[in-house]
Order: C-alpha cells, then structure tokens, then sequence
C-alpha cells in the first residue's frame, strides 16, 4: 500500500485550505478522487491560539490536553469554543468541490469532572452549551448532541448539492 502524501497543516492558513491540500494530494497520487476534511477549535479568547493545532497544541494525552486548556483559559473572559469542519474533494489534483461549517457554540467549563470524559472526545469533557440550559456535552441526550455537532449536517447538504449537480 502506498503511503499518503505528508501535508504540512500548520502551515496552511484554514480548515478548507488544509482539506482542500490533501484532497488535491490525495487525488493527485492516486488518480480520480479523493476527499478530505480537517476541523478544529477556535478560541475568540485566547490570543495567539492556533485552531489547526487543537489536538496536538501540546504533547501528551487528552488529560494533559484538558489540564493545559483549562490553564490557558484560566483567566479569559472570554470561553468561547467554536468548533468548524471543513471538507473538500478533488479530481486529478484539482478542487471540484470544498465547504466549511461551525458548529454550536460551546463554553469552557472552569473545571475538569472526570466522569464527562470520554477517552478521544476530550474537548466535549469541557464544554457546555448555553443553548441547552449550560449543561456539559455528555449530559445532553443524543439529539441534543446532533444539534451541537450540527456542521456535519450542513457539510452534507452542501456536498449532497453538489453530488446531485454532477449526475
């Protein structure tokens, strides 16, 4: 099996510009299609704050991830968590098609419960949603989790469009 293109996704300024670089690297390798999605955090209260790093901000594990969020976010006024997907497809190289969506917005909690955690989902172990009476991510009921995580929702209309303009 051939190994995937390595693409420098720090170095590239958004989501879409890193799903549409590996979508066009894929596709480019293999010949045909390829498609790619990257997401992330964005922090309005953190300056400096690199969304494109949010898993790997620091190394280490989602404890360690948490407890140096929670730091960073110590004194911020400020603990807005917006999440943004984005996905893109490419044919021979070229972008065909490439959208982006936010989710709802979340806030970071000021404490770590150990029992709203869930091994890989760290962010959602700290984050509340105002919409839905401020509770943590892992107390809302399964529909209520669809409406936080609602960018793959549209992701997929839009991508559905597209699919359905190219028959």
């Amino acid at each position: 099996m051939q190994e995937l293109p390595e693409v420098d996704e720090p170095e590239i300024g958004t989501f879409i510009d890193v799903a549409r670089a590996k979508a066009a690297a894929y596709s480019k390798l293999h010949g045909g299609y390829a498609i790619s999605s990257d997401g992330g955090a964005e922090f309005p209260g953190l300056v400096g704050w690199n969304p494109l790093t949010t898993r790997r901000f620091i190394q280490g594990d989602d404890q360690d991830r948490i407890k140096a969020l929670l730091g960073l976010l110590k004194d911020a006024s400020d603990r807005t968590v917006i999440w943004k997907e984005a996905i893109a497809v490419a044919h021979d190289g070229e972008i065909v098609f490439s959208a982006e969506a936010s989710a709802m917005d979340g806030v970071i909690d000021e404490r770590f419960d150990q029992d709203k955690y869930q091994e890989g989902i760290w962010l959602c172990s700290i984050t509340s949603f105002p919409e839905l009476g401020g509770r943590n991510y892992f107390d809302l009921s399964p529909e209520e989790r669809l409406l936080t995580e609602d960018s793959w929702s549209r992701l997929a209309e839009e991508f559905s469009a597209f699919a359905a303009s190219v028959k």
